[in-house]
């Protein structure tokens, strides 16, 4: 046969080829994205490196940042403490971090960056630094309650590493519903670091477990009740004695509710939740019959607290008061 023949041959076999392939793989890129655009995650770890391997051939920005969100929340989900995974998460997180701000998925992919380096990584500097982020941008974020919480815990407590890792795996327990090993956890800070702003939270989240966990009050009233006679200047200590006295109140034990919502209108003058102690001091009276005594606290109210969202309440259990001391 003519070489030259065989060349051109040649030549039209490879250009069919590189067809058929360029063809193909976009055949396979085209399903891919369909998939990104649905917000499939991959099926296995298999399909995990197709999504990553589509990344550097996406044009279309939009579609690009999904493909990152999808690997971020996939990682992120299905790491199981494997140490590869849980680096691929951060990885893209950072990538959302940097890139994709403007973004709405932005804000969820922020705080569980900040949980990953939390829970998993105790990189406590890292996280601080993230949930801080978060709250500088999205002042108004639906995790900022959980974001200011975390950000104190570590600022306190960033000097005593040891314990707020032991605290951070007592959550993590907790968040699973491992509540015998979060409790574990829990009492070894009590034990092994007495008096410190953490034997105080665990101390409060003690008294949270059994509480809301366990339905049991009576020992969660004796968490609440250390908190506060232990620690009585911890930040936490203001909700132990309300708290406190909530479980009492529960309880029927009228004077010692009272004693215990004196305390705390005494000693946190500036708390939001004063015209509800004196409110319920006054539910504890009328409960005890004890009219002019329920009248008192109820008017402590009306003059201090004329916006409590007590006020209606009260105004006609004033009266109702007032007819009974009447006929007295």
């Amino acid at each position: 046969m003519n070489p030259i023949v065989i060349k051109v041959t040649l030549l039209v076999i490879m250009v069919v080829v590189l067809v058929l392939l360029l063809l193909s793989g976009r055949k396979r890129l085209s399903a891919m994205e369909k998939k990104i655009q649905n917000g499939e995650f991959p099926s296995d770890e298999a399909e995990l490196k197709e999504y990553e391997r589509v990344i550097t051939r996406l044009t279309d920005p939009r579609l690009r940042s999904q493909t990152v969100r999808i690997l971020f929340d996939y990682c992120r989900k299905k790491h199981a403490g494997r140490i590869a995974i849980i680096e691929k998460a951060l990885h893209y997180g950072e990538m959302i971090r940097k890139d994709f701000s403007d973004m709405e998925f932005y804000e969820d992919s922020m705080f569980e960056l900040g949980n990953i380096y939390f829970f998993d990584r105790y990189d406590f500097e890292k996280a601080l630094e993230i949930f801080s982020e978060l709250m500088k941008k999205k002042p108004y974020s639906r995790w900022k309650a959980v974001c200011d919480m975390r950000i104190k815990l570590i600022d306190i407590n960033i000097s005593n590493e040891e314990a707020l890792k032991l605290y951070v795996t007592a959550e993590k327990y907790f968040e699973n519903s491992r509540f015998a090993d979060a409790e574990s956890y829990l009492h070894k800070i009590i034990d092994e670091y007495p008096g410190s702003d953490l034997a105080g939270a665990s101390l409060f989240f003690l008294g949270d477990i059994y509480y809301y966990k366990h339905e049991d009050i009576d020992k969660a009233f004796s968490y609440y009740s250390r908190l506060y006679k232990e620690i009585p200047g911890h930040r936490s200590a203001e909700k132990a004695v309300y708290k406190a006295g909530e479980i009492l109140r529960k309880k029927e034990k009228w004077d010692d509710a009272i004693e215990l919502y004196r305390k705390f209108s005494t000693e946190f003058t500036d708390s939001p939740y004063r015209d509800d102690a004196y409110f319920y001091i006054g539910e504890c009276y009328q409960n005890m019959d004890q009219p002019r005594d329920a009248k008192n606290a109820y008017s402590l109210i009306l003059g201090d607290y004329p916006d409590s969202k007590w006020t209606d309440v009260i105004y006609h259990r004033v009266q109702e008061l007032n007819k009974i001391i009447e006929e007295r």
